[in-house]
């Protein structure tokens, strides 16, 4: 029954879509599925009894490294920059929970990549900033027609009003 229970443990271990990393204390690695060899970059023999900060770099929103076991403090589901050995990033979301084993502690990490949606996010934002640039732009002329049209609009020549009323019109 122990051995059906570690094999199908390992199945799910290594067939995990979501990186899945096992940790001690001191934040060196026991443990790596091949679905975080992908997202990170570094396969599991590489990254074994080392500590993960010593192979790649997770950056938080505020810029700041993430080392060695302060990767366990973070908050469930956070959103952290990967950056890979070779210099490429991956937008990850990490939650790590705590394994107590008799006397040792350590940490489950479970790692998503999450860069499609962060890289959607950002377009949407770039999409809405260009288009309330655009509209900011044609609404500053009209605005001005207006205020002309309101305080001085009764004093115009006939064809000086003809034109503040087309370029309100647009």
């Amino acid at each position: 029954e122990v051995v059906q229970q570690r094999e199908r443990f390992q199945r799910i271990f290594s067939s995990s879509q979501e990186g899945i990393a096992l940790l001690d204390g001191d934040g060196i690695v026991h443990a790596w599925n091949p679905a975080l060899a992908r997202i990170a970059g570094i396969e599991e023999d590489a990254i074994l009894g080392s500590t993960w900060s010593e192979k790649f770099s997770l950056i938080d929103e505020s810029h700041r490294y993430i080392e060695g076991a302060r990767l366990a403090t973070l908050s469930p589901d956070e959103t952290l920059e990967l950056v890979r050995v070779d210099g490429s990033s991956r937008w990850v979301s990490v939650s790590p929970g705590p394994v107590v084993a008799g006397e040792a502690r350590g940490w489950v990490v479970l790692v998503r990549d999450v860069t499609a949606d962060h890289d959607l996010e950002r377009a949407k934002e770039d999409f809405m900033a260009t288009i309330s640039h655009e509209l900011r732009t044609p609404l500053t002329g009209i605005k001005g027609s207006l205020n002309v049209l309101r305080n001085e609009g009764h004093s115009l020549e006939p064809q000086r009003l003809e034109q503040l009323i087309e370029v309100t019109s647009w």
